[in-house]
């Protein structure tokens, strides 16, 4: 078992962990979300205990209020109660989703994350963040809420889709470009021998940076590079009706970001590495030029601005960022004709 802080376990045996953590705290009542894709795969292994199932349907487009409420309903016909326990067992989508019902239902509950997806593993499991998409924006309502614990167990990923393994491993390389110059060398080629040791240092890096600035007033806002353009194509690709994933979606994010961190001092060699790298990873997003006023029209809506304007994190070099860096349309249109042409 590695530990890392004091409440995520990286382990091929983390569902028996969670057995014995559940048998020591002796909650009221147990409960499991899952989507029909965790359900058939995961929910298995958890037979040794006593539990409630809540399932909802998969997919971006069911990150919403609608089913918040099919998922505050299931805990009260269970008869939950403060002394209860809900599990988000799956990606990214049952973390967020699971872990905002759960921080507002009676005011808060105990809620741990079993990540299924890699995405889920090195990202939305930790640091806090709970949250759903609202109208068309991502993430708009949610809040900042720790799980009690985050039991991640990487022989999960056997059953994952080889694209959505791929979608986690952006976020990884977003690791290595914020924070870790050499980690990000290491990852540029893709060596799944190695996931588990490279799992535990994405989630030893974003834990540092979260633990420092649980709320994101500063330093956390490194985490953002790649997601201010990359939610918003995300955004726009899902109106449109339009396959997409966050991971895929940042990819191109982190594609466009980096170019413009040439006014942030990057090199014009670190620059051509990234690109390189994310090309010969990821599927380009399913975007034209023309498309990109409607486009930036997102990011203007995003979360992370003020005063309408649209603020990113860029890169000084390999493995540091700055945050809070105003960018302008047509550095964003540059960004994307080179994207779009590479």
């Amino acid at each position: 078992m590695h530990l890392i802080g004091e409440h995520i376990v990286v382990s091929d045996q983390a569902l028996n962990y969670l057995k014995n953590y559940l048998e020591s705290k002796k909650y009221s009542r147990v409960f499991v979300l899952v989507d029909e894709n965790t359900a058939k795969h995961c929910l298995p292994l958890m037979d040794e205990i006593k539990y409630q199932k809540i399932q909802i349907e998969s997919g971006e487009i069911n990150k919403n209020l609608d089913t918040c409420t099919q998922i505050w309903d299931a805990l009260l016909h269970g008869k939950a109660d403060r002394h209860s326990v809900l599990i988000n067992l799956g990606g990214g989508l049952i973390g967020d989703i699971g872990g905002f019902c759960a921080a507002t239902f009676h005011r808060g509950i105990d809620f741990i994350q079993v990540p299924s997806s890699l995405l889920a593993m090195v990202d939305a499991s930790v640091g806090g963040k709970t949250g759903i998409d609202y109208r068309v924006y991502k993430n708009m309502i949610g809040v900042f809420a720790q799980p009690v614990m985050v039991f991640i167990q990487p022989r999960l990923l056997d059953t994952l889709p080889e694209r959505y393994f791929m979608a986690g491993y952006a976020e990884m390389l977003k690791h290595g470009l914020i924070a870790d110059a050499e980690y990000w060398q290491e990852l540029r080629v893709l060596n799944k021998r190695r996931i588990k040791l490279q799992i535990e240092k994405s989630v030893e890096i974003k834990r540092t940076i979260t633990d420092d600035d649980p709320h994101e007033k500063g330093r956390r806002k490194i985490l953002n590079f790649g997601h201010t353009l990359g939610h918003a194509i995300e955004s726009y690709c899902l109106e449109q009706g339009r396959d997409l994933l966050h991971g895929e979606a940042v990819a191109a994010g982190m594609f466009m970001e980096a170019i413009v961190s040439a006014k942030t001092g990057l090199t014009h060699e670190d620059i051509l590495h990234i690109r390189e790298t994310l090309l010969s990873l990821f599927p380009k997003a399913p975007i034209a030029l023309e498309e990109g006023t409607e486009i930036w029209n997102y990011a203007l809506g995003d979360k992370k601005n003020k005063s309408g304007k649209v603020n990113c994190t860029l890169l000084t070099t390999v493995g540091k960022a700055v945050y809070d860096i105003r960018i302008q349309y047509p550095e964003f249109q540059e960004a994307l004709r080179i994207y779009l042409s590479s």
